[in-house]
């Protein structure tokens, strides 16, 4: 048996999906898969979608921090290890690494490996502090002054004329998974060619939109594109970057024994 890939396009859209397919005429590289257009997720905020996506399982009661974790002792990926697969993550937040992971990878973590910035959330932070210490009354002006501030103290840290998303609001996530992609793609020939099983979650086309349909970063796009168009685009980006991972399957003699999610 080949390995398993399995791949999440957080707020992928059936209709966006098939549209980009069609518009990039790329359709028949997908040749072979199956398309449920009817599916909906669970929940409509990722960190309750994924592990309820994972498990099979809705919250129902208790602690509901106890039911979002739970995906890392019991559901797909422990069933995966059990039946003897190497697990490899790509996840959104470190946080969803597991100790029997043999390899697990934040989007922080290859946002900093490969832009060489760090702390690259401090702006975003000291808004929340200013939020959090201000009165509810002046919220909307503690955000402001917090980015200020904020902006103020990272400009002292790294180098802020650099034209990539240093923060949440910029689009970080979505650049971050670009990048991403990028990773899972120079690793692959060297992972093992079978037994292996992969999880990417890429944060495409979750906004903000600020990737384009080749993956350029654009902080203006939602702007001059509109937000329908600029969503789409980044639709677009995040099946470009599939495709392109499927054809180095190919390339590498490993596509016909694999199952792909």
């Amino acid at each position: 048996h080949g390995n398993v890939y399995h791949f999440v396009l957080d707020e992928l859209q059936t209709d966006a999906a098939i549209a980009a397919l069609a518009t990039r005429n790329i359709g028949n590289e997908y040749t072979g898969f199956r398309l449920y257009e009817n599916n909906i997720a669970n929940y409509i905020w990722t960190n309750a979608s994924m592990p309820s996506y994972l498990t099979g399982a809705l919250y129902r009661e208790g602690d509901f921090k106890a039911w979002q974790e739970a995906f890392k002792k019991h559901g797909l990926f422990t069933r995966m290890y059990e039946g003897g697969y190497a697990v490899n993550l790509y996840a959104v937040y470190e946080h969803w690494c597991a100790s029997y992971m043999q390899f697990c990878e934040s989007l922080d973590q290859i946002y900093e490996s490969r832009t060489g910035l760090v702390a690259s959330d401090y702006i975003t932070f000291i808004q929340i502090w200013f939020a959090r210490i201000l009165p509810n009354a002046i919220t909307n002006i503690a955000l402001e002054q917090g980015k200020q501030v904020g902006s103020f103290v990272y400009s002292t840290m790294v180098d802020t004329e650099v034209d990539i998303p240093k923060t949440i609001p910029k689009g970080k996530a979505p650049y971050s998974s670009v990048l991403m992609f990028g990773e899972m793609l120079a690793a692959e020939k060297s992972r093992a060619a079978t037994g292996e099983y992969v999880y990417a979650h890429a944060i495409l086309p979750h906004g903000p939109y600020v990737m384009n349909e080749s993956c350029e970063y654009d902080a203006n796009l939602w702007r001059s594109a509109g937000g329908k168009k600029a969503y789409f685009e980044q639709a677009s980006c995040g099946l470009a970057r599939i495709s392109e991972f499927l054809a180095e399957l190919k390339r590498l003699g490993r596509y016909d024994d694999a199952t792909i999610v």
